[in-house]
């Protein structure tokens, strides 16, 4: 089982493209599991939103919640996709060239179904990645399910000149179904990262003698995993590849973790914290802290 993960960090995209996505995905300096002030004109009250926590939905939304994130992570994988181009929306990323790539635009090159995958643009804190800093927190406070629905569906249209281009148009590649529960995922599931995850490090917040004792019983990760998360070398299949296990991806990606903890892993039976009785997002925090405890190599 390989985990293909999209790299963390900011990059600078074309101004016409930020200005394009602003209105569906912009970065909003609150966070997302409390009461939040958003901004409004200086003579108005402030609006309080307030997003229900995927603990608190009905069995039937956190179905589609779970779904939903195991599609932002790595939709083509789940679907069988195959592709043949490069992502249109690329050319809109300063220093990409699909002609002479350079780090980390060669590991996008070459690898297509990567390019398509949510995650990799929006990133597994929610905030923007390494290929671009677009995040969907601000969609996740102020925009209605049906509205998410429409902006991965419908796309996004912008007009350079007398030319208008749409991107992130989903809606040939995803069932209806399926764009309803990642649009869901967006709404309730994403969280404030800097609620669980110290950004020096970054180290997580979680409490690790809780996180062992699940990782150990309560979660049931030691049985695929190991007592010291090396049961499974994830890029095993790599010719040459590093050896990478739970503790790896604890420390280097303690985001992603988190959000594989909290929804399963696409391309395995891993299961979501959330179908297991009682457990938690904090839970899942808890896990996650605990495994950058483990062995990394």
């Amino acid at each position: 089982m390989k985990i293909n993960r999209p790299k963390q960090g900011n990059k600078t995209i074309r101004t016409v493209f930020t200005i394009a996505l602003a209105a569906a995905f912009t970065l909003p300096l609150q966070g997302c599991n409390e009461n939040v002030p958003v901004a409004e004109p200086f003579d108005a009250a402030p609006v309080i939103v307030t997003r229900a926590s995927v603990e608190e939905l009905d069995a039937t939304t956190k179905e589609a919640v779970i779904l939903g994130g195991r599609l932002y992570d790595d939709w083509p994988t789940l679907k069988g996709k195959t592709f043949s181009t490069n992502n249109p929306m690329a050319v809109y990323i300063d220093g990409y060239s699909a002609s002479s790539p350079t780090p980390p635009y060669s590991d996008f090159v070459a690898d297509l179904p990567q390019q398509y995958r949510c995650a990799t643009c929006h990133g597994f804190g929610y905030l923007g990645s390494e290929f671009t800093d677009v995040g969907i927190m601000d969609a996740a406070n102020n925009k209605t399910v049906e509205e998410i629905q429409a902006i991965i569906s419908d796309g996004i249209s912008f007009t350079i000149g007398t030319t208008t281009t749409t991107v992130h148009d989903f809606g040939g590649s995803l069932s209806s179904a399926q764009i309803k529960a990642l649009a869901t995922f967006v709404k309730y599931g994403v969280i404030d990262i800097g609620d669980y995850i110290y950004a020096f490090g970054p180290v997580g917040k979680g409490h690790a003698g809780n996180g062992k004792t699940l990782y150990l019983g309560g979660a049931s990760c030691v049985g695929c995993h190991g007592l010291d998360g090396k049961k499974e070398d994830f890029i095993k299949d790599i010719p040459d590849a590093k050896q990478e296990y739970v503790g790896t991806i604890g420390v280097s990606a303690p985001d992603e973790m988190l959000h594989k903890i909290r929804f399963g892993q696409p391309s395995s039976v891993m299961p979501s914290i959330y179908e297991k009785s009682g457990l938690t997002t904090q839970d899942a925090a808890d896990i996650m802290t605990y495994t950058q405890q483990l062995p990394a190599q």
